[in-house]
């Protein structure tokens, strides 16, 4: 499927916000040049990036996958998780 690739950046937490990064040519770019490098979010409870496909049809524009990062409470104490969801990625 062809189209661009947009990522959403939403915080939720000591401050909500959210931000548009792109585009990019695939869902892999997005990642290597947005969240590979990340091991946790950005201030708050929770960070996420949702990748999103664009193309010509409104119809075809859909989530795509995303990248989560939020906090847990542990027995050790607090901890990060990163979890990544791309159900149509090989």
């Amino acid at each position: 499927m062809s189209g661009q690739i947009f990522i959403t950046v939403s915080r939720r937490g000591y401050t909500d916000s959210s931000d548009l990064l792109g585009p990019f040519e695939s869902i892999d770019e997005g990642k290597r040049l947005v969240t590979d490098d990340l091991d946790r979010g950005l201030d708050g409870d929770e960070t996420r990036y949702t990748f999103i496909r664009v193309t010509n049809d409104k119809i075809t524009n859909h989530e795509v996958g995303h990248v989560l990062f939020y906090d847990e409470y542990e027995v050790s104490g607090l901890e990060w998780k990163k979890e990544e969801h791309f159900p149509e990625n090989p």
